[in-house]
């Protein structure tokens, strides 16, 4: 393990409390840390003493937004003192100490205007031989008797130099970009030529594959290396074990290194999935949101357009992530950017060129039918993916016929476009911040996108190849470019990322260092699907499941069958694992298997041919592949 610091965690003062129930998730403008909570006149102290080559000591401060401070439109100021005290003689009298810095610090909640938090960091010297300090912070008294918190993140020591300098990580999830858009030429060149470029000096896995057919368990699975049947997060009314499922964030954190997430939030919402522990900063506010698209209408707060768009352009890539990026000096990172960009298809001006907007035809849709789709959508630059689960082809009373895939393929192919130039970006930064030459770079997606190749648009709702296989390419300075064809998922990149960094394994991943690209392990997917489209109008909650052995792949589909209630907990968990349970908001519901499907994906890649159960050839394969799905999930360590 490189020696670069470890986060400090120690609060002496503060023995006598249980530390877990003083902290708390505090989001400040849509950016999610994880704080101790200090009321007024209240003192977090912490001593410690730093490596001896220098570096400076961070945490934030931040005003804990209240909902009363909101509707009022008031604002609420907080002055926290800062003092770092060395003991000159090792810590043995008091009245020896040096102040090494003493400050008044501001933390101000303010209702019209996005604040953010407030950066602390306080230099440290390099010295001659091992030394303690003491840092304390406090908040000032409040005239008013219910003044409001302040939270405090975790400090950390960041040190000036490294002994041995580890590379840095740069992990960027494009949510919802199909493996076959890259290279993708529209109008005579491609729409992706950055991430051409990128490929060209990478590890390309081409035939990589997501764990889920949407976000959350797919993210969960690349954060933990763990299968969705290991880590249960299956449905965003789930908890992420701290223990049975640590992430890799964690472990680079207690490495020393500086890690910060920007995502889209919405399935990454820190508050249920989990996936801020680690991370100095976690922003939920979509770094590369389009300038055409209407959500900053109406959130973070429901449509104060002006406020919301403060707060994105705060989060943006130019305001947040590059400056972010190339602040960090010498300093190992690891930054994971994620964007709804080509989830939700709205292309700026700049990309419209792609987007093509045919002319009405009369036998299109039925007379009494509504409108087509660039119609209905007049005014608008674009629809997005929760619009297309709306719309059933198989409906006579549907607008969406296959005469409408090219306009609603161009307005996807236009926010690939603009993501790639995004991206590019991303890669200029590195570049002129002269860590191109020591950051692994890995981009990818979570899943894919239907359109209409089993009946079906948008993603979720099937587990079909177009929805599961994802680009996925990395970058490792040194290494020579090269392309794998095993398959692969997103549950081998933790452990693999974690070899390349020279870091320890992920305690209980299931997926594999694949340097060479090999796996030879099962892949099982999952995916909650509400039949609103194709095959079921009634809205019923059911539960696919997916196993692949390289060639054959089989499909569960899970009928709903009763609510858990009364079974018991060791049965509940046995049948969670299993994937026959799912939760939906409080309840829980248990289902068998419906339908099962069988496909030869060496001869039918587009999974056109389901083979029939009593096909002799395959008859050994298919009973292998649904005992995998079927049979008992493997026995969890203590």
């Amino acid at each position: 393990m490189y020696g670069c610091g470890r986060p400090l965690v120690a609060f002496p003062d503060l023995d006598e409390v249980d530390l877990e129930h003083k902290m708390a998730l505090v989001r400040r403008d849509e950016d999610a840390r994880r704080s101790l909570l200090l009321a007024g006149s209240e003192t977090a102290s912490l001593a410690f003493v730093p490596p001896r080559r220098g570096g400076q000591l961070e945490f934030a401060l931040a005003v804990v937004p209240e909902a009363r401070l909101t509707r009022s439109g008031g604002h609420f100021d907080a002055p926290v003192e800062v003092k770092l005290r060395r003991h000159a003689d090792g810590g043995a009298r008091r009245d020896t100490n040096l102040d090494v810095f003493d400050r008044v610090f501001n933390a101000r909640l303010e209702a019209d205007r996005p604040e953010g938090w407030t950066e602390v960091a306080i230099p440290l010297p390099v010295l001659e031989a091992p030394s303690r300090f003491e840092l304390e912070v406090r908040v000032r008294a409040s005239q008013a008797s219910d003044g409001p918190l302040v939270a405090m993140t975790v400090p950390r020591f960041v040190p000036s130099r490294f002994e041995t300098p580890p590379p840095s990580l740069l992990v960027v999830s494009l949510d919802t970009l199909r493996a076959d858009r890259i290279g993708r030429v529209v109008n005579g060149r491609s729409i992706t030529p950055r991430l051409d470029a990128f490929a060209a000096q990478s590890t390309v896995f081409r035939r990589a594959s997501s764990t889920s057919s949407y976000t959350l368990p797919a993210h969960v699975s690349l954060f933990t290396g763990q299968h969705v049947t290991t880590h249960g997060m299956f449905h965003p009314s789930r908890r992420l074990h701290r223990e049975r499922s640590p992430t890799f964030t964690e472990l680079l954190a207690a490495a020393g290194y500086r890690t910060a997430a920007f995502t889209a939030g919405a399935m990454l919402n820190a508050e249920f999935c989990g996936l801020h522990r680690g991370f100095d900063e976690y922003s939920e506010a979509d770094p590369m949101v389009s300038d055409c698209d209407p959500l900053p209408e109406r959130v973070p707060r429901w449509y104060a357009p002006e406020y919301n768009a403060a707060v994105f352009a705060a989060h943006d890539l130019e305001s947040r992530v590059l400056p972010w990026i190339e602040g960090r000096g010498g300093a190992p990172f690891f930054a994971f950017v994620h964007t709804y960009l080509v989830h939700d298809y709205h292309p700026d001006e700049e990309h419209h060129d792609l987007v093509q907007r045919p002319a009405m035809a009369k036998d299109l849709v039925p007379a009494d039918a509504a409108p087509p789709l660039w119609e209905r959508e007049a005014g608008a630059t674009g629809v997005t993916s929760t619009t297309l689960t709306q719309l059933d082809p198989s409906d006579p009373g549907s607008f969406l016929r296959e005469r409408d895939l090219p306009y609603v393929e161009s307005l996807y192919d236009a926010t690939v476009a603009q993501a790639d130039a995004e991206f590019g970006r991303l890669l200029d930064s590195l570049e002129r911040s002269g860590q191109a030459d020591r950051t692994l770079v890995l981009v990818l997606s979570d899943h894919g996108e239907e359109f209409l190749e089993h009946g079906g648009l948008s993603h979720a709702r099937t587990l079909y190849e177009e929805v599961l296989r994802v680009p996925c390419i990395l970058r490792v300075p040194g290494r020579e470019p090269a392309v794998v064809d095993e398959r692969i998922d997103l549950a081998d990149l933790a452990p693999t990322l974690l070899a390349l960094l020279g870091m320890p394994a992920l305690p209980r991943a299931d997926g594999e260092v694949v340097l060479d690209g090999e796996s030879d392990g099962w892949t099982v997917h999952h995916a909650q699907v509400l039949h609103a489209g194709a095959a079921d109008r009634s809205g019923k909650v059911s539960l696919l499941r997916a196993a692949h052995d390289g060639r054959f792949k089989a499909i569960d589909t899970l009928k709903i069958d009763r609510e858990v209630g009364d079974v018991d907990p060791a049965e509940q968990r046995r049948l969670e694992l299993l994937g026959y349970a799912v939760g939906s908001g409080t309840a829980d519901f248990v289902g068998t298997v419906d339908r099962s499907e069988l496909y030869d994906l060496e001869r039918d890649p587009g999974e056109d041919h389901d083979i029939p159960p009593d096909d002799p050839v395959t008859r050994e394969r298919r009973r292998e592949l649904e005992a995998r799905l079927r049979g008992e999930p493997r026995e969890e360590g203590p």
